[in-house]
């Protein structure tokens, strides 16, 4: 089955569904989606030849085909009859919630901060979503969370695709205060497609309501049927936007109900036992992360939430890439990169192997793949880019696919990474954050930030303290100097240079003035020792 990933796809590249098709109607802005003449419509298909690769709902691969078989058996069905499922699911948190067509959500924890939503997720960290409420009745829908896309969408109640028959649908009998527009619409991404009208309505998440405008879709790809979501909550820059009308975070921002124009995300991964993903609109939720947060302007011309890259590394071994930038999606499950790209990274993960797109790693592998941006160095843990178990072997898919899906150097960074940090995305400042994530039990593994500009969080030892980094299973040594400040972008809205692009290390700058400070204190404590009674 295919990658989740709710980003742009090319129109000539789209799978020949007839009913999913885009009609001539079809309303623009910025033409990301369905415009000529802007790059990012190059946006290769992407259907990757993966046998029933990492399923997208919570159950184990040999019980897939009772998913496939019970959206079989919807197809008869109609919305509102004995065996499909209209009601929202219960809100229970931290368990496993039962939808319709065998679709689990594990319910997040409520977050204390004001102007915050829990992040759900389907158990595998394949998809993380959130409720909104909708219309009069306050309907609840599970909305996906996504980055890469600005557009927000419903499946509509008069809907009949495979998918809306397994999932809740929202119309005009859910709320008296609904507005139909003769306004069309039409979306396709990376997984799929829909299409219908504009709708108006309240929609209430956090602890704001607001009036928005968002499509109803009448037709849905059967992509949609392999994922536990309702719709799309469109969190990608407006200028994205496809639709004439305010997206989400610009429907929020004209309330003037929060701080400043900006998004902070925590995913949570599955395996850590953790319910506490959350959505913060309007301020960080600082108690997420420790230390300073790094920002990087977004790149000149983009529309999308794309920052450039510095390099790419395995347990500090670099692949010396130049001129590399990476949208960030939280709709991706997973990266992908261009081939040659992943093929570098994976060459340097001892026993990996390619097949295709695709490759093979050693399930026992040890070593961190890291990403450097801004001079910082993040760790992509193990447990988060190893994938299914390959049968017959001791090797594992690899969650980092060869796919060239906006060119050559571009990467698609989902998921699997930012389970790794605390992302801000400021949409005043046209940046993104991130912050090294505080672990929320002594049991669990974070992977920690390495420095390589003078970052530090003022809670840490002083002056340019050792500190081992815990990075499953083994732990990395870094010095990190004494130096408190915020990071600011230094890349200028634009692709890095080449000085940009290497690292540089200012714990070697800092080394005379560290060298002095830690000999005038061991000198200070040999003292001590020597005159104590």
């Amino acid at each position: 089955m295919p990658v989740m990933g709710f980003y742009p796809y090319k129109p000539s590249e789209i799978p020949q569904d007839e009913s999913a098709k885009p009609t001539d109607k079809t309303h623009r802005r910025s033409g990301l989606l369905f415009g000529e003449g802007n790059e990012f419509a190059e946006a290769q298909a992407i259907t990757l030849s993966m046998s029933r690769r990492a399923p997208p709902v919570h159950v184990h691969p040999s019980d897939w085909s009772d998913i496939e078989l019970a959206v079989m058996d919807l197809r008869s069905r109609s919305p509102g009859k004995e065996g499909v499922s209209q009601e929202p699911p219960v809100e229970d948190t931290g368990t496993s919630v039962k939808r319709a067509a065998k679709y689990e959500i594990v319910k997040g924890t409520q977050p204390k901060q004001a102007n915050s939503v829990a992040i759900d997720q389907d158990g595998t960290d394949y998809s993380y979503t959130c409720t909104i409420q909708v219309g009069a009745s306050g309907k609840a829908m599970q909305m996906l969370i996504d980055t890469g896309a600005a557009n927000t969408w419903i499946m509509g109640s008069d809907c009949s695709s495979e998918p809306c028959l397994a999932h809740n649908t929202f119309g005009a009998k859910d709320s008296t205060s609904l507005r139909v527009t003769d306004t069309e619409f039409s979306l396709s991404y990376g997984s799929g497609t829909v299409s219908g009208l504009i709708y108006n309505d309240t929609v209430t998440m956090a602890d704001f309501s607001i009036p928005l405008s968002f499509g109803s879709a009448s037709v849905v790809s059967n992509e949609f049927a392999s994922y536990p979501m309702d719709g799309i909550l469109g969190l990608g820059r407006s200028a994205s936007s496809s639709v004439e009308a305010p997206t989400f975070m610009e429907a929020i921002d004209s309330r003037n109900v929060l701080q400043k124009n900006l998004l902070g995300i925590h995913l949570q991964r599955n395996s850590d036992g953790s319910t506490d993903g959350e959505l913060n609109f309007g301020s960080p939720n600082t108690n997420r992360y420790t230390g300073d947060v790094s920002y990087t302007s977004t790149v000149k011309g983009s529309d999308l939430w794309e920052i450039p890259i510095d390099d790419a590394a395995v347990n500090g071994a670099k692949c010396s890439f130049y001129g590399k930038t990476a949208i960030i999606d939280t709709g991706t499950s997973f990266l992908l990169l261009p081939p040659e790209d992943a093929k570098c990274i994976h060459k340097l993960i001892p026993g990996s192997q390619q097949e295709g797109e695709i490759f093979n790693v050693p399930c026992l592998a040890s070593v961190p793949v890291q990403i450097i941006i801004s001079k910082i160095t993040y760790n992509i843990p193990p447990k988060d880019y190893l994938g299914k178990p390959v049968p017959g072997g001791t090797l594992c898919e690899s969650n980092i696919i060869g796919k060239d899906t906006f060119g050559p150097d571009r990467w698609l960074v989902g998921d699997v990474f930012l389970k790794n940090v605390y992302t801000i995305f400021d949409f005043d400042q046209d940046e993104i954050g991130f912050g090294v994530k505080v672990s929320t039990s002594s049991s669990l593994t974070t992977s920690r930030a390495i420095s390589t500009s003078s970052v530090r969080s003022s809670s840490e030892p002083s002056p340019s303290t050792t500190m081992l980094i815990p990075v499953s299973p083994l732990p990395v040594s870094i010095t990190v100097p004494a130096t408190t400040t915020r990071v600011p972008s230094t890349n200028q809205n634009t692709y890095p240079s080449p000085a940009a692009s290497a690292e540089i290390s200012s714990a070697d700058s800092n080394f005379p003035r560290a060298f002095a400070l830690a000999l005038s204190l061991v000198t200070t404590l040999l003292a001590t020792l020597k005159f104590s009674p």
